[in-house]
């Protein structure tokens, strides 16, 4: 038999055309398919093929003293100690290899896992009892194995780095082989995989935090609490994962993340990140409550709302921009007659922002698309906020406290006041009437500092506050 060259049946109707079959025949064709189908493949997997004597049936006397005389060629010239194995094990028992029945099944075969990092594999599959497989890897046949007499077979083998496709058929000693089986494939992964990036933790965190980031499709990413080892979170296949509720104790922690690949690859370490926690006063919670429930402020998308980060300008023209729409609403059903005891309740959906209000100026550094294109236009058309005088708005840029509270006192329609103000003030910065005037009405939140980038509890208070004002002075 040659892999290239036609099947041993073909041979065989080869031989019989040119004059016959003779016993002679029959002993070389036994020989032949005994050398080419158990012992060509690379002695490297010889090992791993027979581990001990392999059990072969149907009987061959006739050919015992034959192959006798091959037996001891084959030792003398130190061809193959597993080639005598078999040969011994022919003549102790009078078994030759079966010829396979016309009812013979493919075999099938199964491996697991499906990615690895050990170079060594188990090899399982089932076949017809007592019947004789030949194993393929890479379309390279690793030789053959026997099932036993419950038609269940195995290989130990060495696989190469990368995808390994095995396949499986059986095969007999009268020349026929079976179809091949389906392909099953095995992954040798030896490389560890790149660390997890983890989306920018806020230095400052709530004690109800999710923490989520990017990292391997497939893997899993381990979280490190303080060096203790808290979860491990499974990776999707748009390479992002997300923790649970982490319940953070007040005071500093250090994270830590690593990655583990489908193959059991453990990453390095990800750079150290230490945060800190710190207690909300109970001003900012109450008022975050209630934002919330008005529909005035969201979290984010890990559910936290971060009230101790920085605010940016955007996120404070979308957050003035809804208060004063839901003052509107707040006014509009209390003036309703057919309310009877007006409440506000979390089923008041965010408030939308009016065509109308879409006006210029146009700012060139605010795409088409932006998510808070229309609070901002709203909040620069109204005069709460205004642009850098390269006509910018810099809708990522953290806001200052001045900043947020001349936007808030203009919202409530304070500016005359102001006016008053800072006419009594000599040399006296531009936001000074502001700050006096915003003081007056509770406006001015707690630890309020000019130049400082405002926090996002702090501006909830104000704005809480401002909502009461714009309803009562609408009420009135």
């Amino acid at each position: 038999m040659t892999r290239e060259g036609g099947s041993w049946g073909q041979k065989r109707a080869h031989q019989g055309d040119e004059g016959g079959t003779t016993q002679n025949d029959k002993k070389r064709a036994l020989k032949r398919t005994t050398s080419c189908s158990i012992f060509e493949q690379s002695s490297g997997d010889q090992a791993s093929l027979w581990g001990g004597a392999v059990p072969l049936q149907e009987p061959a006397a006739a050919v015992s003293s034959t192959l006798a005389r091959f037996l001891l060629h084959m030792v003398v010239g130190m061809k193959s100690i597993v080639l005598a194995i078999v040969l011994i094990a022919i003549l102790v028992t009078g078994n030759a290899l079966p010829a396979l029945a016309a009812e013979s099944t493919t075999p099938q075969v199964f491996l697991a896992p499906t990615v690895t990092p050990s170079p060594v594999v188990t090899l399982t599959g089932i076949a017809p009892a007592d019947s004789f497989i030949e194993i393929f890897r890479n379309n390279r046949s690793l030789g053959i194995t026997v099932s036993n007499d419950q038609g269940f077979f195995s290989l130990v083998t060495y696989i190469d780095e990368g995808i390994n496709a095995f396949q499986a058929r059986l095969v007999s000693s009268d020349g026929s082989i079976g179809a091949f089986s389906d392909t099953v494939f095995v992954t040798l992964d030896l490389v560890s995989p790149l660390p997890p990036t983890p989306d920018t933790v806020a230095a400052i965190l709530e004690p109800t935090q999710f923490l989520f980031g990017s990292a391997e499709s497939g893997a899993g990413v381990g979280v490190l609490l303080d060096g203790k080892l808290v979860e491990t979170v499974p990776v999707n296949e748009q390479g992002r994962w997300q923790t649970s509720n982490l319940n953070l104790a007040t005071g500093w922690h250090d994270f830590l993340f690593f990655v583990v690949d489908q193959a059991g690859n453990q990453s390095i370490y990800s750079p150290l990140v230490k945060t800190v926690v710190q207690e909300i006063s109970p001003d900012v919670s109450a008022a975050l409550d209630r934002l919330q429930e008005l529909g005035i402020v969201r979290g984010y998308a890990d559910g936290s709302f971060r009230p101790l980060s920085p605010i940016t300008r955007a996120e404070f023209a979308t957050f003035l921009a809804r208060a004063q729409a839901q003052a509107q609403n707040a006014q509009a059903n209390i003036a309703s007659p057919t309310i009877t005891a007006p409440t506000i309740t979390a089923a008041i959906t965010t408030p939308s922002i009016t065509p109308s209000a879409i006006a210029t100026p146009q700012f060139p550094d605010l795409p088409e698309d932006y998510w808070a294109r229309e609070a901002i236009a709203q909040a620069a058309a109204s005069g709460w906020m205004n642009g850098f005088s390269d006509g910018s708005f810099r809708p990522e840029a953290y806001i200052t406290g001045k900043e947020v509270i001349a936007a808030i006192v203009r919202a409530a329609g304070l500016e005359r006041e102001v006016e008053t103000a800072q006419a009594l003030m000599t040399n006296a910065p531009w936001y000074a009437g502001y700050s006096v005037v915003g003081a007056q009405h509770g406006l001015l939140y707690a630890q309020f500092t000019p130049d400082e980038n405002a926090l996002r509890g702090e501006v909830a208070t104000s704005l809480i506050t401002l909502y009461d004002l714009l309803t009562q002075k609408r009420i009135t």
